[in-house]
């Protein structure tokens, strides 16, 4: 899996098969393929190949709400991914707000900064020693969750089973999106920006209508305090595509019958 530019590291004796995850056109190897169809179409117009990320998680029963003393009824928004990539601060100023005066509504992080605390409103540090206390005044409140990052799919599956769907705030977008493929394979929505500055829209393009879409302040606000519990929906967008079945097919079309 390469993150970044040629490493240099290629091996003669055997097939070198490059699988590109960020926006790099840096053909190198056997074989250089896209972790996404929109990273491809991004990159080389649909030119070059690409194998996606395989979503499966294990059958589990049960969630974390009696752990983490979360009520039945209460509305879970939920999150994890790489903990800095949590990074759009009028939803961290959004998800205080609400905090504050709807206690029926939690938002649970895993693997995620804890803004309430670390002052991460903003990247730049020194902006953060001025701004961050002003925007969290409290570090500490009983409807906002952090967790340690796990890397048990078990746990992962109940953290997602404890959550009534996913809050993505990542500026930078997403060029396949793992996390929010595990969310939608376990029927949870995927609320994510919509906004013209997010440039990587390989989440958005796969969600289609089954995602919740939010452009600004006021549009998640909106879409947050008027959610409803839609048992009965279909918001799976990724199961018929990046399954394991049809994954290693494209696996093995790509990288080990080309060339």
């Amino acid at each position: 899996m390469q993150l970044r530019k040629n490493d240099g590291v290629v091996l003669n004796c055997i097939k070198s098969c490059i699988h590109a995850v960020f926006k790099h056109r840096d053909f190198h190897g056997d074989v250089y393929a896209y972790v996404s169809e929109w990273l491809s179409q991004e990159m080389t117009e649909g030119r070059s190949p690409y194998v996606p990320h395989m979503i499966q998680l294990p059958e589990v029963d049960g969630d974390l709400r009696f752990r983490l003393g979360i009520p039945e009824r209460a509305i879970v928004f939920g999150r994890y991914g790489g903990k800095d990539t949590f990074d759009l601060p009028f939803v961290k100023r959004l998800i205080y707000e609400i905090a504050e005066k709807r206690k029926d509504i939690y938002f649970l992080f895993m693997n995620t900064e804890h803004f309430l605390q670390e002052k991460c409103f903003f990247r730049n540090k020194w902006l953060n020693k001025i701004v961050s206390p002003m925007m969290f005044p409290k570090t500490k409140m009983d409807n906002i969750i952090f967790l340690a990052g796990q890397a048990d799919l078990t746990y992962k599956r109940k953290f997602i089973q404890t959550c009534d769907a996913m809050l993505h705030a990542r500026r930078q977008g997403e060029s396949f999106g793992l996390t929010c493929g595990e969310f939608s394979i376990c029927n949870k929505p995927v609320i994510t920006c919509d906004a013209p500055y997010i440039k990587e829209r390989s989440h958005i393009e796969i969600l289609g209508d089954k995602g919740i879409y939010y452009s600004d302040y006021k549009t998640l606000k909106k879409v947050i305090l008027e959610f409803k519990k839609e048992v009965g929906k279909n918001w799976d967008a990724y199961s018929e595509k990046f399954n394991a079945r049809v994954v290693m097919e494209k696996f093995k079309e790509v990288f080990i019958e080309q060339y």
